[in-house]
């Protein structure tokens, strides 16, 4: 009896307000259910510093994530700290995987859409961290960031260690 409703673009939050709302306006004492049972396939086109930089095609519930592990993820060159959704000719986003592999933040402002570019930009500068801390490594640090912050990706001071730290 309500007909059909087209969410074409919205999250399945945003369409579940909608078609409630929708409910509430035209019926008494209905509540609405909203459930997703297809996704369309996207079309992504991952260029920069991929391993293996193309045209790929998703389910509809990719993130960048999956989408540079399909394509065999970060070549030498790449940054990890910068990592683009481009839409229209417009950056949505520019995703830094430190959050996502050190903090384990994986909340993306935006979900990829078909037709939608994933650029994988240059290395910046990197910092090299060893002795008293807990995962010493080479890591890529932003202009804006600190020693300590670089320090804290590594892991922290090692409690009690009597190593000095090093970077190089």
């Amino acid at each position: 009896e309500a007909g059909k409703f087209t969410v074409s673009g919205l999250t399945l939050e945003n369409a579940s307000s909608a078609i409630q709302a929708y409910i509430d306006e035209n019926f008494i004492g209905l509540t609405a259910h909203v459930t997703l049972t297809n996704m369309r396939n996207i079309s992504v086109l991952v260029i920069g510093n991929a391993m293996k930089p193309g045209v790929y095609t998703f389910s509809g519930g990719s993130n960048i994530l999956s989408v540079l592990h399909a394509t065999g993820g970060i070549n030498d060159r790449g940054s990890f700290r910068s990592v683009k959704i481009k839409r229209n000719n417009e950056i949505l986003e520019d995703v830094d995987l430190y959050d996502v592999l050190i903090n384990g933040n994986l909340k993306f402002d935006h979900g990829l859409r078909s037709g939608d570019a994933v650029i994988v930009s240059s290395k910046g500068g990197e910092v090299s961290l060893s002795g008293g801390i807990s995962n010493p490594g080479i890591y890529e640090i932003k202009k804006d960031q600190t020693v300590m912050q670089m320090i804290e990706f590594a892991g922290g001071i090692i409690p009690g260690s009597s190593k000095n730290i090093t970077l190089e």
